[in-house]
Parts: C-alpha cells; structure tokens; sequence
C-alpha cells in the first residue's frame, strides 16, 4: 500500500502508479487538485487533507468528478478530510469520481 506525504503545497500532483494513499500536512494555501497521472480503470486512491490550522480553499482539475458525493470546497480549519476517488472510463467519463468524503468531527 504505497504512501505519498506531501507538506504544504498550492498545487497538488498525484501519481497514480506510485502511491494509494496521498497524504497534504500542514495545508497552507489553496488546494489545487491536478488531474492524477498514470491511472488505469477501476484504480482507487485516498487523498487525506490537514490544514495549518486555518480553513483554506479546494479546487479539481477537469479531471475529478462527483459520484454521488459532492467535491469538496474547503478544509475545515485542523480537521483531517479523507477523500476516496475511483477511476473511470466508462462512458468515456475518464475522470476520477469522487466515491466517499469523510470528515473528521
């Protein structure tokens, strides 16, 4: 089960081939989402988001999508958000739903 931890960081780059788990610490900034390169059918990651202790902006690339849950906005200031993303290719949707969004209370 391969992890990725990142720090802070405006603009975030997954590598699908490389990792399972995409971990940001310490959000600083306004979360960028880049499409995840290297994907195939079906393959699942999680993406896990600590703020610095201040709530900060979340944006997608054209590449992830809602799947029943909505992408989030913002973090919530020192709470942790797991995101679970699958992605797809049927119907030519290509693009990596957004299954499950828990966070933290």
């Amino acid at each position: 089960f391969p992890v990725t931890i990142q720090a802070s960081t405006g603009t975030i780059t997954i590598d699908a081939s490389t990792t399972d788990l995409f971990s940001i610490s310490a959000l600083a900034a306004t979360g960028a989402f880049q499409t995840p390169s290297n994907p195939t059918n079906g393959q699942k990651i999680i993406v896990r988001i600590k703020d610095n202790g201040s709530a900060h902006p979340l944006t997608f690339s054209t590449g992830f999508a809602a799947g029943g849950v909505s992408l989030p906005s913002t973090t919530v200031t020192s709470k942790i958000l797991n995101l679970g993303f699958q992605y797809d290719t049927d119907n030519t949707l290509n693009a990596w739903q957004l299954l499950a969004s828990s966070q933290e209370v």
